[in-house]
């Protein structure tokens, strides 16, 4: 049903022009960034829901349900939404002999749907990169990059300075780009310019209702915080600038503290006559691992920490077993698990002593568990998205689920890793 294929916008170009070009009649955020991307796009949607916009949210990978990836105002996609759209653009594709990949079709499906359901603003976040990403043939309100960092290296370049001209991609003629404070500012002002656009920094927006926290201590600052003020920096502008008028800081400041799920999300899990303090986080590189461990620390001083990790073969898991390693290493207690989701998970093991290297997720956390000392310890379950549906199924939580009709719409089981 879907084809492999390097990333271009041929395809979701002619699909798009075929389906009557729904993309141009949306008024659309378009977000890109290696970290951050995800959060700042549902703080902003939740944001602009609050303000009284019908609001399309679009984002990826799901965590259980395929639906989660298409939103309005918090509603998901339902299935006969689903059947409808995407088998018209499958169809559109056979007639027309598209050879449109997953993720190209899945946009599509968003278009189609968001037009249908009369959305007055879609939050759009790319898949990977930004430049040849299928989301990036809108021309939006506004383009935000939250952070740039070295991530799917083999698609998007070896280096910081590639890896933000590919993000970069989105920035479009005359229309403003909020940049994060994790990114190259300069270089990404130099593209702007060249479009006749405008970099703006979050601390450079007027009338921002949350407080600047690079003014705070630094060891006091999380990605959380930064998150929110990338957030609501541009909430501010939209608003400032008459774009959006309808949104008040009210909504600006209960809107941000909304996090999406699996974004330091703190549990209590009963395990037998334990108590059990379990974050679950998706950091999945080398800098969100960080970031995670900082958080950590801050959050719950002087706990040890048992760190249970499952990554995609991409990773850079030397990189991220150093960082996790240091702080298990220099604790009396905590412990290093790895999981295997569908797919075999890639690591080096060397130098770490790691209790449990193949362990199935639903094994790996009864096994966890079992080991952590209630007082003492806190749980920590990070890496990539697809294998949290199954951690937060074995940790007792009703996931949303697909049924058959989704998945043989759509190609893919539920808790199933799909690449963008």
């Amino acid at each position: 049903l879907f084809q492999p294929g390097k990333l271009c916008l041929k395809n979701i170009s002619k699909l798009n022009s075929l389906m009557g070009d729904p993309a141009k009649e949306l008024k659309i955020i378009h977000l890109a960034g290696t970290n951050g991307k995800g959060s700042v796009s549902f703080k902003i949607a939740k944001t602009l829901e609050c303000s009284g916009y019908t609001t399309g949210l679009f984002v990826s990978p799901h965590i259980s349900s395929f639906r989660e990836r298409i939103q309005i105002n918090g509603k998901l996609i339902t299935e006969d939404e689903v059947v409808e759209h995407l088998t018209k653009v499958n169809a559109l594709c056979e007639e027309n002999e598209i050879p449109a990949t997953f993720f190209e079709r899945v946009t599509a499906t968003a278009f189609s749907h968001f037009k249908h359901s009369k959305a007055e603003v879609v939050v759009l976040e790319a898949g990977l990169g930004g430049r040849l990403d299928a989301t990036n043939i809108i021309t939006p309100i506004l383009s935000i990059i939250t952070s740039i960092g070295l991530d799917h290296t083999k698609i998007l370049g070896e280096t910081i300075e590639a890896i933000a001209n590919e993000k970069a991609g989105i920035i479009k003629p005359g229309v403003p780009v909020i940049v994060g404070k994790s990114c190259p500012f300069d270089q990404l002002k130099r593209i702007a310019s060249s479009k006749n656009s405008r970099a703006i920094r979050p601390e450079d927006v007027e009338a921002n209702p949350y407080p600047n926290p690079y003014t705070m201590n630094p060891d006091e600052l999380d990605y959380d915080t930064e998150n929110s003020y990338t957030a609501s920096s541009s909430l501010a502008y939209l608003k400032t600038r008459n774009i959006l008028p309808k949104i008040n800081d009210e909504c600006i400041l209960s809107g941000v503290k909304i996090r999406p799920p699996c974004r330091f999300e703190i549990l209590s899990v009963n395990s037998g006559s334990k108590k059990i303090k379990v974050v679950l986080d998706v950091a999945h590189n080398p800098i969100a691992i960080e970031k995670l461990v900082k958080m950590l620390k801050r959050k719950f001083p002087g706990k040890n920490f048992r760190f249970m990790i499952g990554m995609s073969r991409d990773k850079d898991i030397k990189k991220i077993l150093r960082t996790v390693g240091n702080e298990i290493n220099n604790s009396p207690r905590g412990g290093l698990h790895f999981a295997r989701a569908k797919e075999n998970v890639s690591f080096d093991e060397r130098n770490y002593v790691i209790e449990e290297a193949s362990l199935e997720v639903k094994a790996c956390i009864r096994q966890v568990l079992n080991k952590t000392d209630e007082e003492n310890e806190v749980v920590v379950i990070c890496g990539s998205v697809f294998i949290m549906c199954e951690v937060r199924q074995a940790l007792g939580y009703n996931e949303p689920a697909d049924s058959s009709v989704i998945e043989e719409t759509v190609g893919i089981k539920n808790c199933a890793t799909q690449d963008n």
